[in-house]
């Protein structure tokens, strides 16, 4: 067993720090005869009392040399008051912790414009914006591709343009979008429906509809501006509705502006237009009605509209319906017969 050495120093009722070198340690096993096994350093000027015990663990005997009785190894290592000079130092001070905190915000800029750098030359040394054979659209399309590969699925955050075509994809052909979405990297449905519930389509004209239908319009030429307006009714089954992030019951009669009735909803009457050279359609409102709605509120609303197409640079040519009877008592409150197919608002 290795022999030990301990030091007690005492100095005026404090704990004086002890440096004891350990050179030329140990005792000759071969001989049996005891050797130096170090020198006990302590301040100058100080009255200390040292003890030093040699303890040799034979299987025979037990040498000890000392000068004041020997304390257990659990009683020293209990009452050992000195610590390493190391540990006198403290590593969690406020004034260290705030520089660490301000390392890790440098570190972490530092990581992120490294990022954009690599980003901006990887962009720079693409191969499909130099190509003359692609359009620019595409050619960022593919780009934006294959960026998003190389990112797990929930990490991915597309552009405005990747998700402009997401939601004009799926409405097309919901099939054809899920057939797209195994080949390329494309929101998923659940991901769109999101994006969409965060616009409010209440029932009435919409003013966001007629404000993107205003800067839409100005780069029209004049004869793609004549449209048509389409009105139609539905059929709805009875049935209220809870809408939560609006906090509202939707089922009850509604013609927009806060004019809700009591009575149940059993029709819904959408109102969009249509050009006539150029095929662009536009929704731009509907309303819940109860059984049919009256011709009195739908010449009320076909008015406003075209009053609001004409605001926006439209030019309404002509208003499409069936033959409802409501639909033909409207014409005739506007005054249109076979001799005279036409009427102002």
């Amino acid at each position: 067993m290795p022999f030990s050495l301990y030091t007690h120093c005492f100095e005026l009722g404090e704990c004086c720090l002890c440096l004891v070198s350990r050179q030329n340690a140990g005792i000759s096993l071969a001989t049996g005869q005891d050797q130096p096994v170090g020198q006990v350093e302590h301040c100058a000027n100080s009255m200390t009392l040292t003890d030093v015990t040699y303890i040799q663990n034979t299987s025979s005997t037990s040498v000890e040399s000392t000068m004041m009785p020997t304390f257990p190894v659990a009683a020293v290592s209990d009452h050992n008051y000195v610590k390493p000079v190391e540990q006198l130092s403290s590593h969690t001070s406020p004034r260290k912790s705030a520089l660490r905190k301000t390392i890790h915000r440098q570190r972490v800029v530092i990581s992120r414009l490294r990022k954009k750098i690599h980003l901006h030359s990887s962009r720079s040394r693409n191969p499909l914006m130099a190509n003359d054979l692609m359009s620019h659209p595409v050619a960022k399309f593919f780009t934006r591709q294959l960026q998003l590969n190389s990112r797990s699925k929930y990490g991915r955050r597309y552009a405005v343009q990747d998700k402009n075509f997401a939601i004009s994809l799926y409405y097309a052909s919901p099939k054809a979008y899920r057939l797209c979405a195994k080949m390329f990297c494309l929101p998923s449905v659940s991901m769109i429906r999101l994006w969409l519930r965060c616009m409010s389509l209440q029932p009435g004209l919409c003013n966001n509809v007629f404000h993107m239908l205003s800067q839409k319009v100005k780069s029209m030429p004049a004869d793609e501006k004549c449209c048509a307006l389409l009105l139609d009714e539905v059929s709805l089954k009875r049935a209220l509705t809870y809408v939560k992030p609006a906090d509202r019951i939707v089922g009850f009669e509604d013609f927009g502006d806060g004019n809700v009735t009591n009575k149940y909803a059993t029709h819904a009457l959408v109102l969009m237009v249509r050009g006539l050279k150029s095929p662009w359609k536009q929704p731009l409102a509907y309303f819940f009605a109860c059984n049919t709605t009256p011709a009195v509120k739908l010449k009320e609303l076909v008015c406003d509209v075209v009053v609001k197409l004409k605001s926006v640079g439209l030019t309404v040519v002509c208003v499409i319906c069936d033959q409802g009877a409501t639909n033909m008592q409207m014409f005739r409150m506007f005054g249109v017969t076979t001799e005279i197919p036409c009427a102002d608002c």
